[in-house]
């Protein structure tokens, strides 16, 4: 299997739904936030249109909205509105995940447990996903339940 339909079929595996698992809305002055949410999911009677949801996404996650910068990695992750670019989304998941957006922290598990845009580290997969367990990530919380 190749990396990228490897990336689809983690992303597919983890998202069970738009946002199902990210926290609350920050506060985005300029409403970049909630269009980048917007354009890529559809919502408030919009498309969806991957490049303005890039667009859009960038702008937040530039003024530090951990929501815009999960989405913005997540983006970068499936190369929609550009090409995949896994180093991207590896710097955007961290920056959110450093601000305890558990879903990021669960997406950086996964990407050093696979090496996908690094290479594989086994103890920073851990570390992450003890993050995003502690932070209440139900997917992470049933890893460290089965794990041995």
């Amino acid at each position: 299997m190749s990396r990228g339909w490897l990336a689809l079929a983690l992303i597919a595996a983890l998202f069970s739904g738009p946002a199902s698992s990210l926290p609350a809305q920050t506060a985005d002055a300029s409403g970049s936030a909630q269009r980048c949410y917007d354009y890529r999911y559809g919502g408030d009677g919009l498309l969806t249109d991957y490049r303005q949801s890039l667009k859009h996404c960038r702008q937040a996650a530039e003024q530090g909205s951990a929501n815009a910068q999960t989405l913005l990695a997540e983006l970068y992750f499936l190369g929609l509105g550009s090409a995949q670019d896994l180093a991207g989304a590896l710097h955007w998941y961290t920056q959110a995940a450093l601000q305890g957006h558990a879903h990021a922290q669960l997406m950086l598990h996964e990407m050093y447990r696979l090496g996908l845009g690094t290479v594989r580290n086994p103890q920073a997969a851990r570390y992450w996903l003890h993050k995003a367990a502690v932070n209440g990530h139900p997917q992470a919380l049933a890893f460290t339940a089965t794990a041995p």
